[in-house]
């Protein structure tokens, strides 16, 4: 069994489900909270001083809402109150709340065993033995546990914290919210910690090295799929020219620069305007994948 399999184990034994209980009950006082302010502020709103509905707050939690009102199709001048209506008649659903409430504890556990399993790997390597100790849950898992292979042996000290990262920093442009756990390693005996650092920081820096070179290789194939691109589009502009002036060869001033471009494609001879066609959508597309595939090598 992996260190990862045998943490996930672990935290599914009965003695640790009190930490999804608590989940559980974080997400039920969040939404209890959340639903109150949300009806407080419809409840303040006087749409005879602010006639921009949008302002209205719209919060989360309405998804873990169930609504008892039944309320018929209504014009737009009586919006305002009937959505004052159907907002007082939310109540929480709570079995869709624990139903999201585990989705998080399941979450919790696949990240906490990932990030504690590549640590004592790193420093024990495979098959080592774990246990758990003084784990608590305050909004991530967080404590410390003991692992042992042969004469070696550590202790993890784990704490998660949520952190941001904004405009092109983020993953997606705009705000990207994830998880980081720091992991303090002490207790350690059997062998030299500082090589086992030097080993790691060797491998990342490899690793770092070899997904520089692997943009740079996708930028040159980038490079090439633009430079296709325009003389699949110039060529493509000359023998429209010539069709749509009804002139049924290429001018005599245009000859040399289409010779030319057919010689940089690969072409022996003049392609029909539906083969063109097709050869633009297939330069644009190749040029789209370029860069897609160098967006996601740096994002690797």
């Amino acid at each position: 069994m992996s260190t990862y399999d045998t943490i996930i184990k672990a935290l599914s034994d009965e003695r640790f489900l009190v930490l999804r209980d608590q989940v559980r009950s974080s997400k039920l006082s969040w939404a209890k909270g959340a639903l109150a302010a949300f009806k407080d502020s419809m409840a303040q709103y006087d749409e005879s001083t602010d006639q921009n509905f949008t302002k209205i707050p719209r919060s989360s939690v309405r998804r873990f809402c169930d609504t008892t009102i039944k309320i018929p199709s209504y014009s737009y001048a009586d919006h305002v109150k009937v959505e004052k209506e159907r907002v007082a008649a939310l109540v929480l659903n709570e079995a869709s709340l624990i139903q999201a409430a585990d989705a998080e504890w399941e979450a919790d556990k696949d990240f906490y065993a990932s990030r504690v399993s590549q640590k004592i790997d790193m420093y024990l390597g495979k098959g080592a033995e774990v246990s758990l100790h003084g784990l608590r849950c305050n909004g991530c898992l967080e404590g410390y546990c003991t692992a042992k292979n042969g004469d070696k042996e550590i202790i993890l000290e784990t704490n998660m914290k949520t952190n941001y990262r904004y405009g092109e920093n983020s993953a997606n442009g705009d705000l990207t919210i994830y998880r980081q756990m720091p992991t303090i390693v002490g207790g350690a005996k059997g062998f030299i910690p500082e090589e086992v650092e030097a080993a790691a920081e060797k491998a990342e820096k490899a690793a770092k090295a070899d997904k520089k070179a692997l943009v740079a290789a996708l930028k040159i194939k980038v490079n090439e799929a633009e430079k296709r691109k325009r003389l699949v589009d110039d060529l493509y502009g000359y023998l429209k020219y010539a069709l749509e002036h009804n002139l049924g060869f290429v001018p005599e001033g245009h000859k040399s620069t289409v010779d030319g471009l057919k010689a940089k494609l690969g072409l022996t001879s003049e392609p029909p305007m539906m083969t063109m066609r097709v050869m633009v959508k297939e330069a644009r597309q190749a040029v789209k994948d370029a860069k897609q595939a160098v967006k996601a090598a740096k994002g690797a």
